[in-house]
């Protein structure tokens, strides 16, 4: 890569970076060496707002006597973002397609999940987690 990539979620750091060809254009969402489009390496990492439009969606029913939050629902989207990129994330059980959404992060600690703060990192071992909630809310 030509730049080197800023921290994102996987890291600790509530935010998501998408990857443009310097070349081709083509935009990526998660780090690889060279452009899927082109195959060249003259790559530049941009940090991502996180808005997009919501392309499928489903929701993940969950067993009790494993689900250590009660088997609660789990709502999964994957979001065309606004920069280039398709990315994976929660989102609320039931979003739909077409929903205009934006990233915000959650922390999951055992079982629950919190808003995470700006620079917060998961605390007692839990997971940094992007989340799609819809815009204006």
């Amino acid at each position: 890569m030509t730049s080197a990539a800023p921290p994102d979620w996987t890291a600790g750091t509530p935010r998501l970076v998408v990857y443009r060809c310097q070349l081709c254009g083509h935009a990526w969402y998660l780090p690889r060496q060279a452009c899927p489009g082109c195959g060249r390496t003259e790559v530049t990492p941009v940090v991502s707002a996180g808005a997009g439009v919501v392309v499928a969606s489903t929701t993940v029913w969950r067993r009790p006597d494993v689900s250590p939050d009660g088997a609660s629902p789990v709502g999964i989207a994957l979001v065309d973002l606004a920069e280039g990129g398709r990315a994976m994330g929660r989102c609320r059980p039931g979003t739909p397609v077409g929903a205009r959404v934006r990233a915000v992060f959650v922390t999951e600690p055992a079982g629950h999940a919190e808003h995470a703060e700006d620079g917060e990192h998961p605390k007692d071992g839990g997971r940094l987690l992007p989340m799609f909630e819809p815009e204006g809310e």
